[in-house]
């Protein structure tokens, strides 16, 4: 999925309206790269807007 894919989800899943995924966004990535990196729970593919995160 991808970091905007998975922003979108979290705004429904948790019942914001559409302006929570502007100040989701960073915290999201920010997040995304902790679980990748230190936790290595997640893979990251390719770079800025076209990256793909899957869970490992």
């Amino acid at each position: 999925m991808s970091t905007a894919e998975i922003v979108a989800a979290i705004v429904e899943a948790l019942g914001y309206g559409p302006d929570a995924a502007k100040g989701m966004t960073q915290r999201v990535r920010a997040n995304l790269l902790y679980q990748a990196s230190v936790r290595g729970v997640i893979r990251k593919e390719g770079e800025r807007e076209k990256a793909r995160w899957t869970i490992v």
